[in-house]
Formats: structure tokens, C-alpha cells, sequence
């Protein structure tokens, strides 16, 4: 999709809402990277890369590897490639395809990135609709315009200014139909949708492919069902976090359809990281979710064992939440693990059973959004406590939260690492006067209970809860300034406390059917009191106090000077806090105190978080907990599988959606080697009004070996120390490779094959290079590669897992790449000149060549001096492919992406025949020679036929040969692509290219044989786009 249309598409979707339809906000999660299967015998492959661009001057960049010599093959990959992978899984498939309505969440997406396409693609949202400046002066001086600091907020997003006038348009527009409607929502909603990953801009160098990552699986599976994750979607209303969901279903627990839960498990041992699977709740609000095996980058079969001991391999898991998925109306208020790696796996609740290898009795808890025009009156900003204590008041602390803690309780799981400052908290309390009407034969009636004090009373349940409140709500619609007795808000300070002090409401009982019972009379003397009331203290009971300080909310004190918080009626919320995953017990849009069975759970009253209405002198505790909706943290350029980095090349970090309002919290980047070592810091960084950081970018220059980097997002203390990590990205850099001389014997064994799990395993490959097989069995390649060139392989292993009863496949791609430097032939008693040079190879560089004869067969009359082969040869030689007489040496050197010449093999051998023939012969005094053609996969095409040049000639580009030979045959030579046909008394060459010739020289070899017998040799070149 271009930039036009999405930018269309958000401006459709919104003009679509009606004006007092609420914004979707849901928990958006930790993005992570989904990993490939890989196979363990990738000693004989070099990842697949980019081919790279030539360039005049290339920079060379050293790394030296020693070669180990295997028959002929010299094998300089490390022996065990295993990388720490990104705890992040990476978007799903629907992300890449733009679905803009809905986004997908990996893992650090690592849903990896989702970017299928090229770096080199700008996806910045644009439109071309445009106000003309005739009809901008048309406008009255009245009209809507956006403020500076909104037109900065869009800037610091990322809008040009273009679209920041289509914007300011589309809102005059709205605004036209409903005066009222939300300009700072239909900001904020612009914004979300350009920081959505399918519409983020992609990094423009270096100029390397964005990873294609596996999208996640779907695995679901029946309950209770083996190898499995079980768990819940859905409500809780009242009850602790570690509520048995099944049993309170129906009850508290209010099931949620609909909702895409993902899995990934991780493994100390190895570094693994499994690919990311995921079920679907249904209509009883469960998921169940299948953990396959999978087959390893070491080429071994990987389960799940729901076992963090050592002797599975030191088992860690994450689970989070599409966040497209949740409905409207409803925000993530908490998932376990809270989204990132954790090891607790009886957190919340759950419960685990290695003999089953099960995960069960997860969750993922959803809120309603807190509707405070619903809920509050008109709010008063809170004049100071009148007690440090607190009397009358509301107070708490709101915090940001970036820890996966352990634990069973609200609580505890409520981490408060960090301040959130700036935040508008609101308390409402019902009236007296709505107590009243609650506390009333009526409603008992209406309830079905025999009087008004069993409202709330004992045999009260859930469901007559469920009743009252929906009634409640009704009355407060029709009566709001009676019914609700004040709205008080407050804003925190920088510790992100804040404190909330109410007037009180006149009178000594709170909460229960005592406030409709009590009553009494001015002028009358009542003996339990010891006090004859006033006509003023009579006419106040039930109303709210104009002073704070009038009276006493201490409980005990003189009943006619006493005041009171209906503590049990309490709804109090945050504003502007929809976006984010929030703890609070008022998540239903109720009235509610603390009470295990109706209410606020004691689980939620802890010592470092709490909420509790049951406090001294009418007072409430009311602390809040937010966490980050979705933290998307990517190294953009390379990962540890597909898309791997060559020494030299420079790895950049793309990070958004971390907290930027209500908070100064700073974030560091660090970058770790696979052994855990800290190789470089980046600077602390506080996000952009966007929530984003600067790239942090690793160069790996100086690479020597083949290993893995990781990049962590640390949260900062205010001490300066590296906090918890909230998200980390993995690549590696690939060192050792093997180059293949054409002709020599291969024989490389899979490591994985003796592997007790790999037992009955089969394999098979695409694209092996002429000559070469893989054993179905082994997986051993072995054969002698024929045709110089760079070959995309495609290996593929398949096992039975027992357990599933499944066929477990994982499939590899891998460049290998052979080599050849042929040599002219000589002929008797004519001057021999010829330099020594390797076959092109596109994007490898060769350096340093010389050449040798092989011991025992030097040619008389030759001299080898570096590269040069210079003499006249005295008699006949026969040489060939399998029987060789010179030895070449050079160095290999793979151009990066920065277009450094990075040296991946030093001292590589090619031997190759010199044949010298009889001076009458023909062959030597001829070069036969094709034009390169041009051809595109599928379909046909015919080169022209070959001309041949003058064999003697010294002039840089060799003339025709004058006369040309004649009565000459021609044949196809060894190793020719299947497919490919030649005209035997023209030479021209048919073929038709296959898609995996595309952007390669197909060569196809060419045996020539003169009038006289000789035999000459060359090559018909194809250039494949």
C-alpha cells in the first residue's frame, strides 16, 4: 500500500467513528523476533546475503580465519553457531501485508520487524489531497486551527506539513457536525496509526534487506492437551490475581471471545529461541495453545518440557496479547509474565506439570476503559489535606511499572518502579441521599431480598452486585448531582503522589443501611448522643461540608460534628490513560470498596503497592500501576538466521512506544556479546514525544569469528545504574565460510545426524552446485562441485516426532560459493604468455593471486612467476580437470554492506589443468568466445554464436581471428545446467533460466573441436535479472 492510501485510510477510519466514539487503546506488547529452523552442518554453507554492489576503491577490512582442511575442502566455519535470540517474536504475516486495521504483535515483531519489504522503501505515511491556497483565504478568521504546540506534536511524529494541513482540515470538518468532538483524540490517534510498525519509516542505510521472518503458527489445540499452554481471556471483577478463572466464570469472571494470545519459550542452554505460536480465545474465554518441537540451528529436534530446571536446558517463556484483537471498550490490565521473558511459573496463579508438559490456569486480565464522564461529576481540583495522615482524603501513588515480578497478589505483581508524574487522579463518592435510595424497601424488593440491610449483607453474591450496580448506573445518568456527593481531582507531583482531600458529608455513619436509618430532629434532646441538635446541625446530616476543615472525620468523634466518606462507594480513576496497561481494582466502571467477596480484594493492599477504602478517619489508599501498551525494539538490518552481517557491517536499532507523558524515565541501549560480555553503551536517552529513541547502531569492524550480538533496552535508575531489560534484538556476524575449488572431492558430515533426537531424520536439498548430492538419510553432502559459481541451497530436514505424531520440518537457505581459475592451453614451440585469474564470482573480490606448478609435473620451457605464466613450451602435456598440474593460491575477499572489502579466506587453493598441445594443431591459436546474454527465469532464449579471436594477439582486447576457423564442431562440456541445448554446427546455446538463476551468471560450458581434432574449451555466459 502507497503512502497516499494509508494515509487516506487513517482519515476514512476516523471520519467513520461517530463523534462520541472513544479511540481503541489496547496493550500493545514487547515486539520480538520469531527465529528459523536452522541445521547444524553449516560448515559447508555461507549464509545467504545480499549480493554486493562493486565498487572502484572498496576499503578492505581483515579477518583473519585459520583454514582446517577436510579432503580437499577448507572449512572455516566455527563448529557451533548457536545465537541468543531476541526475547521479542517478530509481527505477524497480516502486518506485512498491510492490514492497517489490525496489528499484529511479536516479538521483539520482535513481532522482528514485519518488514517484507527493502530498507530502501520509504513507508512514511504521505497524501497528495491538499487545501489550495485560493480556497484557504476563503476561510473565516474563525475557523479551526491547530495550535502550535499540536502542529509540534504531529512534527516530532513525523508529519510533513502537508499532512498536518490535511489533518487540521479533517478536524474542521468534524468539528463542523459535533462542536464537542475530541481534537486531542483524533491527534493522538494519527499519531498511533503513523507509529504502527506496517507504517514506520525503514531505516535508509545501510542498504541491506530487512528480515523475513517466520510469522507465528497457529497451534491451537483441545484443553488440556499435551506439550501445551492453557489459559484465560477475560474480566475479573473482585477476587486476587490468582483467581480460579473457572470457577469464577460466570461469577466474577467475565470470559472474553476473540482474543490472540502468542507463546514463545526460550532455552539457556544453546541460546535457543522457538518460534512463536498462538490460539485464539473462545467463546468460554479460553486458549490453548500447542508448544511444538522444532528443529534447532544446530540440526537438533528442540521440546517443551515446562521446566525451568537445568536439566531441561534452563526452560524461560513470554506470552503476551495481539492487541488488534482486543474489543473496544476494554485495555490489557494484566498478562503473565507481563509480557516479558520470565521463569515463575506458578505467577498469578498458574500451575505447571512436567509429566504433561503443560503450562495452565494463564491469563490474560482485561478492564473496561474507565469511563469518567460516566462515572465523576464535574471535578473540583483538591484543596490541600488537612491531615499528613490523612482524614478524608484519597491519596496514592501512581507508578510506572517494568518488571515481571513473582507472586499471587495484585499487589505484589504491581511493580512500582518508576514515578508517574503529571497525572490527573479523580474520586467520586455516592451521596447519603443515593445511599438512601439504595438502602430502601424498593430496591430490596427490586433485588428480591426480605429488607433493605441485606443489600450487601451476608448470602449477597456477585450476581445481585452485578444487579445493584447496573441500576446504580441508571439512577446516576438521570440524577448525577444528587447522587454522586463529590468529585475531587488531583494532579501528582514528580514521586507521583498525589493527595485528594474531600469536604466530607455530614453525619457518623458511612457505607451501610445506617446512613438511610439515621435521623434526627433541631430542638430535640437524644440521650445517647448527651446533645440536643441544632436546627443547623439537624439540616445538615447528609450534605456535603463547605470546609474541608469543618467538623472531624475521625470515626468516634461527636456524632453531630461528625463528617464521612461513603469509602465503599468510591470510584476513582486517571485520565488519559487509555493507551496503556493499567492495574487498578475500579475496572468495571463500578461503585466499590473493599470487600474479598463484592469488591476490592485484600490481595490489592500491600505495603510497596496498595489500595485499601478501609482506612483511618475515612480515608482511602488508592495507588495505580501502569506499564508500557507496546514496546517495539528491533535491530532493523540483521538477525541471527536469514540475514546474518559480514565483519564491517554496522547493525542499527529501531525503538518506539516507550513511555513519553507522566513520566521523565531515561532508557539506555547496550550491546552484549553471546557470552554476555557488555561491548559498547549508548547514550542515556529520554524518548521523543513519540516515545522513540535514537538509533543505537553496533560496527563490526574487527569481527574475527563467527559470532552473535544482542542489543538490550535497559530501563535507567535515577541513580544512573542499568535497570530492568525491557526488550532485546539479536544478530550475527558471519565469519567462516567455505569456498569449494571446482573439482575437488567434498565430503562434509552432519554433526546433528548421531544425535539421539535426530533418529529416522531425512534430507534434502535445492540448488547444491553440479556434482554435489546430499544423503537422504545423513545429510552428509559429498560429490566434486563441477561449475564455478554462487549457489543459493535450500536444505531441508524432516523427523517424526513421537509425542505429536507430526512430521517436525526445518528448512535452511545458505549460499556456497566454487571456485576455478582456468588456464589457456599452451602449444608446442609457441611463446606462452598468460596471467593467472580467478572466475568472477559477483560480490567476492580476489586478491594476492599466484601459482605454482604441482610437484613433480612442471611443463619444460614454462617459468611461473606470481601470477604470470611466461615461456615457450618444449613438448605435449596433458592435463585435466582430475588429473591438474598448477596450483593457484589467492585471497577471497566478500564486499559488505558498506562496500568494504572484507577478507573471508586466506590462502585458498584452486588446481587447474595447462594443457599443451601439437604446434600444427589448431586449438592454440584460437579463443572461442560468446557474448554474454541476458535472460530473464522462465523464459527461453538462444546466444549468438561464438566468434574466435586471435590466441596471439597482446593487445588488451583481443581481434577476431582472421580467417576464421572452419569445419568446426561444437559439444556441451561437463557440468552444464540441466536443460540447456547447443547447435552443433553453430555453437549457439539454448537454455531456459530457472527461478533460482535469477540476479546470477548461469555459465555454461562449451567443448570445441577444430577440423583437425583439437579440443578447445569456453564458456557461454547468461546473465539472469
Amino acid at each position: 500500500m502507497n503512502n497516499k492510501k494509508i494515509f487516506e485510510k487513517i482519515i476514512t477510519e476516523k471520519r467513520a467513528k461517530s463523534s462520541n466514539e472513544r479511540p481503541k487503546y489496547g496493550l500493545r506488547n514487547l515486539t520480538v523476533g520469531v527465529v528459523s529452523c536452522l541445521l547444524g552442518y553449516m560448515m559447508f554453507f555461507t549464509p545467504n546475503v545480499v549480493a554486493a554492489q562493486k565498487v572502484d576503491q572498496p576499503q578492505a577490512v581483515e579477518a583473519t580465519v585459520e583454514s582446517t582442511e577436510v579432503a580437499k575442502t577448507e572449512n572455516v566455519e566455527e563448529k557451533s553457531e548457536e545465537a541468543v535470540k531476541s526475547k521479542g517474536t517478530e509481527q505477524p504475516e497480516e502486518a506485512a501485508e498491510s492490514k492497517e486495521a489490525k496489528q499484529p504483535v511479536y516479538h521483539v515483531q520482535a513481532y522482528s520487524s514485519n518488514a517484507k519489504e527493502t530498507n530502501t522503501q520509504d513507508t512514511i505515511v504521505k497524501t497528495t489531497a491538499k487545501k489550495t491556497s485560493e480556497t484557504a483565504t476563503e476561510e473565516k478568521n474563525t475557523e479551526f486551527k491547530l495550535t502550535e504546540e499540536q502542529k509540534k506534536q504531529l512534527v516530532d511524529a513525523g508529519f510533513d506539513e502537508e499532512q498536518i494541513q490535511k489533518i487540521e482540515q479533517d478536524i474542521k470538518l468534524e468539528l463542523e457536525k459535533d462542536p464537542k468532538y475530541d481534537v486531542e483524540k483524533h491527534i493522538k490517534d494519527a499519531i498511533e496509526k503513523l507509529n504502527q510498525p506496517e507504517l514506520a519509516k525503514a531505516p535508509e542505510e545501510p542498504k541491506t534487506g530487512v528480515r523475513d521472518a517466520a510469522p507465528p503458527e497457529d497451534t491451537s489445540t483441545s484443553a488440556n492437551a499435551k506439550n501445551a499452554v492453557h489459559g484465560f481471556v477475560g474480566v475479573l471483577v473482585g477476587g486476587d490475581i490468582n483467581a480460579d478463572l473457572k470457577a469464577e466464570t460466570g461469577q466474577r469472571f467475565k470470559p472474553i471471545e476473540g482474543v490472540k494470545v502468542y507463546f514463545q519459550w526460550y532455552e539457556k542452554k544453546g541460546n535457543r529461541t522457538s518460534p512463536t505460536y498462538y490460539a485464539v480465545s473462545g467463546a468460554d474465554g479460553q486458549f490453548h495453545i500447542n508448544v511444538k518441537p522444532y528443529i534447532g540451528r544446530d540440526g537438533k529436534l528442540v521440546k517443551f518440557d515446562a521446566d525451568t530446571t537445568v536439566s531441561a536446558g534452563n526452560e524461560s517463556y513470554k506470552m503476551w496479547v495481539d492487541a488488534s484483537t482486543i474489543p473496544d471498550g476494554y485495555q490489557l490490565q494484566y498478562s503473565t509474565g507481563e509480557g516479558v521473558e520470565f521463569t515463575d511459573r506458578e505467577v498469578a496463579g498458574g500451575k505447571y506439570s512436567t509429566i504433561r508438559n503443560q503450562l495452565y490456569d494463564y491469563r490474560v486480565l482485561l478492564m473496561e476503559k474507565q469511563d469518567e464522564k460516566k462515572m465523576h461529576k464535574e471535578a473540583t481540583p483538591t484543596t490541600p489535606q488537612i491531615s499528613k495522615t490523612g482524614q478524608g482524603a484519597v491519596w496514592g501513588k501512581v507508578s510506572w511499572d517494568y518488571e515481571s515480578a513473582g507472586g499471587i497478589q495484585w499487589g505484589i505483581v504491581s511493580t512500582p518502579t518508576s514515578p508517574a508524574d503529571g497525572v490527573t487522579v479523580t474520586a467520586s463518592y455516592l451521596s447519603d441521599y443515593a445511599l438512601k435510595q439504595i438502602y430502601s424497601a424498593d430496591t430490596a424488593k427490586m433485588l428480591g431480598l426480605s429488607k433493605p440491610s441485606d443489600i450487601r449483607g451476608s448470602g449477597w453474591t456477585f450476581k445481585l452486585e452485578t444487579q445493584l450496580q447496573e441500576w446504580i448506573a441508571e439512577q446516576v445518568a438521570k440524577e448525577k448531582d444528587k447522587w454522586i456527593a463529590e468529585t475531587v481531582s488531583a494532579v501528582t507531583n514528580a514521586e507521583g503522589d498525589y493527595k485528594i482531600q474531600f469536604k466530607g458529608t455530614w453525619g457518623p455513619h458511612r457505607n451501610t443501611s445506617a446512613v438511610a436509618e439515621y435521623e434526627r430532629v433541631a430542638g430535640k434532646y437524644y440521650g445517647g448522643d448527651a446533645h440536643k441538635w441544632t436546627e443547623v446541625e439537624a439540616n445538615r446530616l447528609g450534605t456535603v461540608a463547605e470546609n474541608a476543615k469543618d467538623g472531624s472525620f475521625l470515626t468516634g468523634a461527636l456524632d453531630w460534628n461528625e463528617k464521612h466518606v461513603n469509602s465503599d462507594w468510591l470510584f476513582i480513576s486517571t485520565k488519559d490513560t487509555d493507551d496503556v496497561v493499567k492495574r487498578t481494582p475500579w475496572n468495571y466502571n463500578w461503585y466499590t470498596g473493599s470487600d474479598n467477596g463484592w469488591g476490592i480484594h485484600g490481595g490489592w493492599a500491600q505495603s510497596a503497592f496498595g489500595v485499601s477504602t478501609v482506612q483511618a478517619a475515612n480515608s482511602t489508599r488508592a495507588d495505580f500501576n501502569f506499564a508500557p501498551a507496546e514496546i517495539k525494539f528491533n535491530i532493523t538490518n540483521f538477525d541471527t538466521q536469514k540475514n546474518t552481517a559480514t565483519p564491517g557491517d554496522v547493525a542499527v536499532t529501531n525503538t518506539a512506544g516507550l513511555p513519553y507523558k507522566n513520566t521523565n524515565d531515561r532508557f539506555r541501549i547496550v550491546w552484549y556479546d553471546q557470552d554476555g560480555k557488555k561491548v559498547k553503551e549508548e547514550p542515556v536517552q529520554n524518548p521523543t514525544s513519540t516515545g522513540a529513541l535514537a538509533e543505537a547502531t553496533y560496527d563490526t569492524t574487527g569481527v574475527t569469528e563467527t559470532k552473535t550480538f544482542i542489543a538490550k533496552l535497559h530501563y535507567v535508575k535515577p541513580g544512573g545504574g542499568l535497570g530492568p531489560v525491557l526488550a532485546q534484538d539479536a544478530f550475527t556476524v558471519k565469519v567462516g565460510r567455505i569456498v569449494v575449488s571446482a573439482y575437488d572431492d567434498v565430503n562434509i558430515a552432519n554433526p546433528a545426524a548421531n544425535d539421539e533426537s535426530m533418529k529416522g531424520a531425512t534430507y534434502k536439498a535445492e540448488g547444491l552446485p553440479e556434482g554435489l548430492t546430499i544423503d537422504k538419510n545423513t545429510g552428509t553432502v559429498s560429490g566434486k562441485a563441477k561449475v564455478p559459481g554462487k549457489y543459493n541451497v535450500t536444505v531441508t530436514t524432516s523427523i517424526l516426532d513421537e509425542d505429536s505424531g507430526e512430521i517436525m520440518e526445518g528448512t535452511s537457505n545458505y549460499t556456497s560459493l566454487v571456485t576455478d581459475s582456468p588456464l589457456e592451453h599452451g602449444e608446442v614451440g609457441v611463446e606462452y604468455k598468460g596471467t593467472v585469474k580467478p572466475a568472477e564470482i559477483e560480490g567476492y573480490v580476489f586478491k594476492n593471486v599466484s601459482a605454482k606448478f604441482i610437484e613433480g609435473k612442471a611443463i619444460d620451457g614454462l617459468t611461473i612467476t606470481d601470477d604470470q605464466i611466461t615461456g615457450t613450451p618444449t613438448k605435449e602435456v596433458a592435463a585435466t580437470e582430475d588429473a591438474p598440474n598448477v596450483e593457484v593460491t589467492y585471497d577471497i575477499y566478500k564486499l559488505n554492506s558498506k562496500g568494504e572489502q572484507v577478507l573471508i579466506k586466506k590462502g585458498h587453493k584452486d588446481l587447474v589443468p595447462l594443457e599443451i598441445t601439437k604446434a600444427e594443431s589448431q586449438a592454440p591459436k584460437y579463443e572461442p568466445a560468446y557474448t554474454d546474454a541476458e535472460g530473464t527465469p522462465g523464459t527461453e532464449l538462444t546466444t549468438e554464436a561464438p566468434k574466435f579471436l586471435d590466441q596471439k594477439s597482446t593487445e588488451a582486447t583481443k581481434p577476431e581471428a582472421n580467417p576464421q576457423p572452419t569445419g568446426v564442431k561444437y559439444d556441451l562440456g561437463d557440468g552444464v545446467p540441466q536443460g540447456a541445448t547447443i547447435d552443433a554446427k553453430t555453437g549457439a546455446v539454448t537454455y531456459t533460466p530457472t527461478a533460482r538463476d535469477a540476479n546470477t551468471t548461469v555459465n555454461i560450458p562449451v567443448k570445441v573441436t577444430y577440423s583437425d581434432g583439437t579440443i578447445d574449451e569456453t564458456l557461454a555466459k547468461i546473465k539472469v535479472g
